[in-house]
């Protein structure tokens, strides 16, 4: 099971989420994707973070994507993956080498996410459903890998975040077994 980390939410039609209160859907996951990439590259710099921006803002531009896109008209097969990041770096190699070697190690760390082990977790479209009263998710095959615990809790949670909030706004309860490990 996956939960792509560049699906957007829909917002619910019967709820109008104020600017203020949710804000701009795409920055925000932007940035929580930045979150969920610094959990992948410790080691990201100021610069490479700048630079994969603006690699995330054009695969989202790449499917059609941008801040004033109306997330409910889209299907989980609209969004990037992470293979389109992949490849986005993997053209400036050719394109613009400079911007490749500040990227080059990150580009690497990546492929793991992509092509590598870790590729079923994080790299396709989501093809889980979460349209019901009770949804688990049991990480316990990955209780060995803390580093890859944390980002998939990341993305897990990243992911029912935005599904409550843009959600009917009955109550909901999350409970995480062993959230130390992203705490």
């Amino acid at each position: 099971n996956r939960i792509n980390p560049l699906d957007l939410p829909k917002v619910n039609d019967k709820i109008k989420l104020e600017e203020t209160e949710f804000g701009n859907i795409l920055l925000t996951k932007i940035s929580n994707l930045l979150v969920m990439f610094r959990l992948m590259y410790s080691s990201m710099t100021d610069l490479q973070e700048e630079i994969l921006s603006s690699y995330i803002q054009k695969a989202y531009a790449g499917k059609g994507i941008s801040d004033s896109t109306n997330t409910n008209n889209l299907t989980v097969t609209d969004f990037p993956t992470l293979q389109d990041l992949y490849d986005l770096i993997e053209r400036d190699k050719e394109e613009d080498l400079y911007l490749y070697e500040s990227m080059q190690d990150f580009h690497t760390t990546l492929k793991t996410y992509v092509t590598g082990m870790y590729s079923e977790l994080f790299n396709g479209y989501t093809n889980i459903n979460i349209d019901n009263e009770l949804v688990c998710y049991d990480l316990k095959e990955m209780s060995n890998n803390e580093k890859i615990q944390r980002i998939l809790f990341y993305n897990i949670l990243s992911h029912t975040t935005y599904e409550i909030m843009s959600g009917d706004r009955k109550p909901s309860e999350i409970f995480i077994d062993e959230a130390h490990v992203i705490a």
